[in-house]
């Protein structure tokens, strides 16, 4: 049996990733720009622990990240690990991501302590979203990837070491703007503005809810 690995510079397998004590982790936000300003935390030993209310949109936010251009210091590509999907055990999850930057024609295995010696050598994007892990776990895993850039959604805020980075609602025009686009409508009508904004007011300008009730406008379907 052969396992060989990857040299793609893109890899991706099923879950995400998290920040360790050292970090330098910057305040990360929802929607492109906020994407943007992600990527500039995309080096290595960057990153960012990211967390809010229900539809704050903190996984699309990910998924936008991970979707960046990845800069050269960070040569081994990137790895979105989905914790819905995956396992609950951070053995399994070492190995899912040991088994991401390997090719091999039957099932691999590997020991924890050697998948944690090769993913802290390895440079690349983890992003790990909300991993079904205690936060003891998802900071020790954080910290078994001290060269690679790292980005976690996980419930709550990250212990003392860490930057708080709480995602929140958008600011009222943006969110007016996301809501008008969905639906359809014109914001600058009056009576728009006014309803628009009653309707953001109402789900704390959070994206995913909005984005739910631009639908049913554009639908016709009372909210």
């Amino acid at each position: 049996d052969t396992v060989a690995p990857l040299s793609t510079t893109q890899v991706w397998t099923g879950s995400i990733f998290g920040a360790g004590a050292g970090r330098r982790l910057a305040s990360v936000h929802w929607g492109c720009r906020r994407a943007d300003r992600a990527g500039l935390e995309l080096h290595p030993a960057g990153g960012a622990w990211l967390y809010g209310p229900p539809g704050c949109g903190v996984s699309m936010l990910l998924r936008q990240a991970a979707n960046l251009q990845i800069p050269e210091a960070l040569p081994n590509g990137v790895i979105y690990l989905n914790g819905t999907l995956g396992p609950d055990d951070r053995n399994e999850i070492l190995r899912d991501l040991y088994v991401a930057f390997h090719r091999s024609e039957s099932p691999i295995a590997v020991d924890p302590e050697s998948a944690k010696t090769f993913l802290s050598e390895r440079r690349a994007l983890f992003v790990l979203d909300r991993l079904p892990l205690a936060h003891d776990q998802l900071v020790d895993l954080a910290d078994t990837l001290p060269e690679s850039a790292v980005l976690i959604a996980a419930e709550g805020p990250p212990y003392d070491a860490l930057a708080d980075l709480p995602l929140e609602g958008l600011p009222r025009e943006d969110a007016i703007r996301l809501c008008a686009t969905v639906a359809q409508l014109d914001a600058t009508q009056p009576e728009s503005a006014l309803r628009l904004g009653e309707i953001c007011a109402m789900l704390a300008d959070l994206p995913l809810p909005l984005l739910l009730v631009g639908r049913l406008l554009r639908a016709n379907v009372a909210p």
